[in-house]
């Protein structure tokens, strides 16, 4: 490394303005970005919780939630926060107890209903409840299989909602969802806080919650 030239760099009065632009002002500050890299969870740039979903889902998402809107997650996280001040109720499959119990001591148990099981009843036992719900998001352990349970438990206006949707081995999601009436919209871009760009898929009929 270039000791000299790394100095000349730093102390470039255009460089230094530029970046801090970036981290005061640009689209990694004004969407929560800078934020959350630093605390090492997803926020918004006012610190409430977000989705660990790509930004430009979220905010999509953000104005089409609404509190008569029901919603099942596989996976909890800030995620469940965030929808749990949004939407009417939540439910939430979590297998990690640990994560379980920080999250139990934070949300509103009135409308936060968070269920700690392990596989292979992560997999099947939203479908005990007897419920269906408009909102549904695929982002914990054994994707493929929880989708499947997941399409039985949407609503007329359900949708679902897959997180990590680049990686190969969730392609056969999106082959049951088609052969079940839904059509995609993927969103692609960084999460917040993560370095690399990652995809959300949506997986929706005529007459779904979101509008689309």
């Amino acid at each position: 490394m270039n000791i000299g030239r790394t100095v000349r760099f730093l102390l470039n009065k255009r460089q230094l303005s530029y970046l801090y632009m970036m981290t005061h002002s640009g689209y990694l500050f004004q969407n929560g970005w800078i934020r959350s890299f630093a605390e090492q969870s997803p926020v918004a740039k006012d610190g409430t919780p977000v989705p660990w979903l790509t930004i430009p889902f979220v905010k999509f998402l953000t104005p089409r939630l609404d509190s008569s809107m029901t919603v099942l997650e596989y996976g909890s996280g800030n995620s469940t926060l965030f929808y749990s001040k949004l939407a009417q109720s939540v439910v939430s499959v979590e297998s990690d107890s640990d994560w379980y119990n920080k999250l139990l001591s934070q949300v509103d148990q009135r409308v936060v209903d968070i269920h700690l099981k392990q596989l292979p009843e992560y997999i099947t036992f939203a479908g005990t409840l007897g419920r269906q719900f408009d909102f549904i998001v695929v982002d914990g352990l054994e994707r493929v299989q929880c989708s499947k349970e997941a399409v039985k438990l949407l609503s007329d206006r359900g949708v679902m909602v897959l997180d990590d949707c680049v990686r190969e081995e969730y392609r056969p999601i999106y082959d049951h969802m088609k052969e079940a009436g839904f059509r995609c919209i993927e969103f692609f871009g960084m999460a917040p806080g993560s370095r690399k760009d990652n995809g959300t898929a949506v997986f929706y009929r005529d007459g779904n919650c979101l509008g689309i």
